[in-house]
């Protein structure tokens, strides 16, 4: 409960310095410099808005973000899987298209793996652990397994994770077990075992 608090009391004030800020961050659509920086800033908007139980706003708020960087990989990737992931709560459906467009049109991208882990969350969670062992190998090949970044250390050593759980599914148990072990030990609060259904 007191996470929470602290969590929504840090984007009220994310929310309010950005609000002070509206006369050099005039919104996505009236923005005349539209620059990298100036869309980030918006990104952070949103966040802020979802965090504050303004989620109708913040999807506003990044759709509209997501149509002025149309082009720019690594924003529109970015914008797509941040829509993505708020949608996961309460429109499963639209949260799988978005999860899917951008792991098609930049599948290169970093954030494309969120995309992959959700759906091997969803395979493995249909039985499917053959999909959602391979999905789980696509993560790996396509991440470092060492990152500064711990978004990054948590969809690889998830992915991993997830691995073993599809082991011990098809019946390796021993291989299984070792490889959740140590996605353990690399991530103690790796959470991915919350998604699965068992």
């Amino acid at each position: 409960m007191l996470r929470r608090l602290s969590d929504f009391n840090l984007y009220q004030r994310m929310l309010g310095h950005l609000d002070a800020s509206a006369a050099e961050f005039p919104g996505p659509s009236a923005d005349p410099i539209f620059d990298d920086n100036h869309l980030q800033c918006y990104a952070y908007k949103a966040i802020a808005l979802n965090g504050t139980g303004k989620q109708q706003d913040a999807v506003a708020l990044l759709g509209e973000l997501l149509d002025r960087a149309q082009g720019n990989a690594a924003l529109e990737g970015k914008f797509g899987e941040d829509l993505a992931m708020l949608y996961q709560s309460s429109n499963g459906a639209a949260a799988a298209q978005f999860f899917g467009w951008v792991t098609q049109k930049y599948p290169s991208h970093p954030w494309a793996n969120i995309g992959r882990l959700a759906f091997a969350v969803q395979a493995f969670n249909g039985k499917d652990f053959a999909g959602a062992k391979k999905l789980t190998d696509d993560i790996t090949n396509a991440l470092p397994e060492r990152s500064w970044m711990p978004w990054v250390q948590k969809i690889y050593w998830g992915a991993v994770y997830l691995r073993g759980c599809c082991l011990q599914s098809q019946g390796q148990m021993q291989g299984g077990a070792a490889l959740k072990q140590l996605a353990m030990s690399k991530v103690p609060d790796l959470n991915i075992q919350k998604r699965l259904k068992s």
